[in-house]
């Protein structure tokens, strides 16, 4: 994603061209003795059963290389230690990706979209914290840097852009997902900035999509051109239901900022979806995780802290896994914070950590095994 499908100005571009020289594939695929002439014979060796090179081609007489067998197996039947596997498979990626890269290139279609640029911020932040790279954490960062810039006017959030020109209202979906990827980001580092951002487009959503007579989000706002059908879709598509989204990111921003208009509009949306889900659960997982989490509310750490000092506390919170909790750490002098998080005072000289959940808070802890 960094390499292929960044700008320089930070947003993620929508996508790559499948076909090159009038060709599907052409690009991304190879021949298994073009390979072969290109690694030596020990990299061949643990190459092809790994990507598949020893199995029937897999795309018209061509091979489009994905994993086959791990490299354990692959080290056992060869007789090899595992990490020799991986030095020898590193060393043929590399050579292979060098004379990929003298091939004509596909096209690249350069808009950037606000929701597919939010998921990929969602993606990019979440991977970079557990998996601790912070270069994808900054991928992120610049992507969410770049759609306030540009996509954030005069207090309305535009759906597209291309060479920095941003136009078109945007969607239920782009103001969802985007709460969404803010408080994804916050995770990974904080910033009182964002967290304020979010709550403006969070507040655009209920203003400009809420369906004030039955609750939920209609996919157009109510200043849209005038549409024969105004759509409120609930159920999960190629992307996730806008209305899914919004319940669990109105949820989460309502337990941070201690705002119950978002928990309230989240509650309303719920109800409204209840009919869709009992006809056909199946078509609305993003909603049923909306649902799970109104009868097992998720739980809210917040770490007052710098980061620095919030690596132990870290640990004790990632020691085991609890689905849904989310984790922030904020500077202990912070300022301007929310009410949710500004009666989660720091300690001069300390740390001190607060577990939620459904809005309530235990007592602060102030030693990292307590969290445990």
């Amino acid at each position: 994603i960094m390499r292929e499908m960044q700008a320089d100005s930070g947003g993620y571009f929508a996508s790559l061209d499948a076909d090159s020289e009038g060709e599907e594939g052409r690009f991304y695929v190879w021949q298994a003795d073009e390979v072969r002439q290109l690694l030596d014979a020990d990299e061949f060796a643990v190459f092809a059963p790994r990507f598949g090179l020893d199995r029937t081609a897999n795309f018209e007489g061509r091979w489009h290389l994905h994993t086959f067998r791990d490299t354990e197996q692959i080290a056992q039947t060869a007789g090899i230690a595992a990490g020799d596997v991986r030095r020898r498979l590193s060393s043929a990626r590399h050579k292979l990706f060098a004379a990929r890269e003298l091939r004509v290139r596909p096209g690249r279609d350069e808009k950037i979209l606000t929701s597919w640029n939010a998921l990929t911020i969602k993606g990019m932040a979440k991977a970079g914290r557990l998996l601790q790279v912070p270069e994808w954490i900054d991928s992120a960062a610049r992507a969410m840097a770049f759609l306030r810039r540009f996509h954030w006017r005069d207090g309305r959030l535009l759906a597209s852009s291309r060479d920095g020109h941003a136009h078109l209202a945007a969607y239920l979906d782009d103001h969802a997902y985007l709460v969404d990827a803010a408080l994804e980001l916050l995770q990974a580092r904080w910033d009182s900035d964002l967290l304020d951002f979010a709550m403006l487009v969070a507040d655009r959503l209920l203003a400009g999509f809420e369906d004030r007579d039955h609750g939920g989000f209609f996919f157009t706002a109510n200043d849209h051109e005038k549409l024969v059908h105004r759509p409120k879709p609930l159920a999960d598509d190629a992307s996730p239901s806008g209305n899914g989204v919004a319940v669990e990111a109105l949820r989460e921003l309502a337990v941070l900022s201690g705002e119950l208009r978002f928990h309230d509009a989240a509650e309303r949306a719920l109800a409204a979806s209840l009919g869709a889900l009992a006809q056909s659960p199946y078509a609305h997982v993003g909603l049923l995780e909306g649902l799970s989490t109104h009868f097992e509310p998720s739980e809210q750490l917040v770490i007052r802290a710098t980061a620095d000092d919030a690596q132990a506390w870290l640990g004790s919170a990632f020691s085991r896994y609890v689905p849904g909790r989310s984790v922030y750490v904020v500077p202990p002098d912070a300022t301007g914070l929310p009410a949710g998080l500004a009666d989660k005072p720091g300690r001069t000289g300390g740390v001190v950590a607060y577990r939620c959940r459904a809005g309530a808070c235990d007592p602060p802890v102030e030693a990292p095994g307590q969290l445990v």
